[in-house]
């Protein structure tokens, strides 16, 4: 069975930010960039260091080991952009899935109904047929959506950061 959450309260969907995803994926993608240019660097030093041809076979395992290492910076890269690429998404479903739940909350506010901080919807008798316990669904199950996304998301970036922490271990070994 699924784990259930509670709602979060009409303060915290007032509340809810999601900025953090979005500069976090900007800081991901900016490292990203930056590893692989490091490296690609490093690897094309080894081919002139200090400007001058290298031949031989330690040029040759100086070459091959600061390839691989480019070779595996690029997947950690690409596993890092992966992760950005799921916090952007995710701040927008976010945003709008919260723009949503404040919509619904509004309409009701509309048509005289009262939302409470627990968003139960009391007052005013129904409109057009709708009642104070429709609304009262309508929004929780959008609050649902709000928590059960923001869950979703996070269990996608942890796996996206597992993709990155199977590269560090092999690149650090020659730091130690």
């Amino acid at each position: 069975m699924a784990n259930v959450q509670s709602l979060p309260t009409l303060s915290q969907i007032n509340a809810w930010d999601v900025q953090h995803l979005a500069d976090a994926a900007a800081h991901w993608l900016r490292t990203a960039d930056l590893w692989e240019q490091t490296f690609h660097d490093v690897w094309r030093a080894t081919m002139t260091p200090g400007g001058t041809n290298w031949d031989g076979r330690a040029a040759d395992a100086a070459q091959d080991l600061t390839w691989r290492d480019l070779v595996r910076v690029r997947g950690c890269a690409e596993a890092l952009r992966h992760a950005a690429r799921i916090a952007n998404t995710g701040a927008e479903s976010l945003f709008d899935v919260k723009r949503l739940t404040l919509d619904a909350i509004d309409e009701a506010h509309t048509h005289a109904f009262t939302v409470g901080e627990d968003l139960s919807v009391t007052g005013a008798p129904p409109h057009a047929g709708v009642t104070a316990d429709d609304y009262a669904e309508d929004i929780r199950h959008l609050a649902a959506n709000l928590i059960a996304l923001d869950h979703d998301i996070a269990l996608r970036l942890r796996d996206a950061a597992h993709g990155i922490s199977e590269g560090i271990p092999y690149l650090a070994q020659g730091c130690t």
